[in-house]
């Protein structure tokens, strides 16, 4: 019984520090991609794809009719009944036609939901490390609050004992009280950021975890490997499906048939008899011939086809623009990394003050100059990370 209890209790213990661990890019995306209302607007979309389908092309629903005439004659009546089954048959292969269209139609339909999921993937990653920039510049400037409220409080004592003016005590103090309102908007925008990330994806506040900082750019996109883009694939759906809509439409100076079987019942005084009846009715295709609807899907066909050009170049001018972009603000991002791994400004400005070579101006200065350094290492790292997003996103990538 106890080690039952011990057990459920390191169990307890192990599920709890799961549920704090912290959340990476791959998991808020996953998790965010899983909510049952993406899910659903995402499956909603697909069956509507796919009855659209199954609504295309289909025959006409077959005719019964029954009929029934009654003559009075001499020495009685005469009953006539008559049941029909009729059909309407294209002869000409139109319903396999808008088939095929339709087909075509839910593979382009396929290629935007996954285009749509690739968004909805990239604006989720824009939140998470929006949200992971806003916290690292509350902390970046809650550490250097600490650091300045520890100088004020060497001033002060140093100014209290004679080795320093109450002017420098009293300087830093006001500097103090200034950082002291910029942590407390860094870390009201901070906690605004989270709750925007895990409104987005439905999950409880856990620390985030991930580098600001993106990859390299790879190498300049193929042209060849364009075609591969969701939407460029969606488009080149939606062109065979207006071709093909075109062709059944052209189809349309074919006359459709009407076949019919029946029987036929006749009671009369003195004889009655009954027998099989058929009949063939054919369409006159006389005003309606196609012509119009096939010319709007050709000329839909054609218009595609030029958006497919204008998308294709396009998306190589801007992944190559993002990768430009990409390599400059990630640069400028390790430029600042680099200069503050070196020594610190603050420090040698600190150690310059308490040797009495430089005033509290400067050593505020020297504070503020690496402070700004700091947050503005954050906010390049950051573009470069929004940069590469967006190359994701026009790659095509998941």
């Amino acid at each position: 019984m106890m080690r039952s209890i011990v057990l459920a209790g390191l169990l307890a213990c192990y599920f709890t520090v799961q549920a704090q661990s912290p959340l990476t890019e791959a998991d808020a995306v996953r998790i965010g991609l899983d909510r049952s209302d993406f899910t659903t607007w995402l499956e909603a979309g697909r069956a509507q794809a796919e009855g659209r389908v199954r609504s295309a092309g289909r025959w006409d629903n077959p005719e019964v009719e029954y009929s029934y005439e009654e003559a009075d004659v001499a020495g009685g009546s005469v009953e006539d009944h008559f049941y029909w089954l009729r059909q309407r048959v294209n002869l000409a292969g139109v319903h396999g036609l808008e088939k095929r269209s339709a087909t075509y139609e839910r593979t382009a339909s396929g290629a935007r939901f996954e285009l749509d999921r690739d968004e909805q993937a990239a604006l989720i990653r824009r939140h998470f490390y929006a949200a992971l920039a806003a916290s690292r510049q509350a902390r970046a400037v809650g550490r250097w609050h600490d650091r300045l409220a520890q100088l004020v409080a060497d001033v002060e004592q140093r100014a209290q004992a004679g080795d320093a003016s109450r002017f420098d005590a009293l300087r830093l103090r006001h500097e103090l009280a200034a950082l002291d309102g910029e942590r407390l908007e860094t870390r009201a925008r901070a906690a605004s950021a989270r709750d925007r990330l895990f409104a987005l994806i439905e999950h409880e506040p856990v620390d985030l975890q991930g580098e600001l900082l993106p990859p390299r750019a790879e190498a300049a996109e193929p042209q060849d490997r364009l075609a591969d883009h969701p939407q460029v694939r969606a488009l080149d759906a939606e062109i065979r499906a207006a071709e093909l809509s075109a062709r059944a439409a052209e189809r349309g100076r074919w006359p459709e048939v009407t076949l019919g079987v029946g029987r036929r019942e006749l009671d009369e005084p003195g004889l009655s008899a009954s027998g099989n009846l058929f009949m063939v009715g054919l369409e006159v295709p006389l005003f309606d011939r196609g012509v119009g609807q096939s010319q709007v899907e050709s000329a839909r066909a054609r218009r595609l086809a030029a958006e497919r050009s204008l998308l294709v170049s396009r998306l190589g001018a801007e992944m190559g623009a993002l990768a430009r972009e990409l390599e400059a603000r990630r640069g400028a991002a390790q430029a600042l990394s680099d200069i503050q791994a070196s020594e610190s400004l603050a420090g040698i400005a600190e150690s310059a003050y308490r040797a009495g070579e430089i005033g509290v101006l400067e050593l505020i200065d020297a504070h503020r100059t690496e402070l700004a350094a700091s947050r503005e290492r954050i906010r390049r790292a950051l573009a470069a990370r929004q940069s590469h997003i967006e190359l994701q996103l026009m790659r095509g990538e998941p």
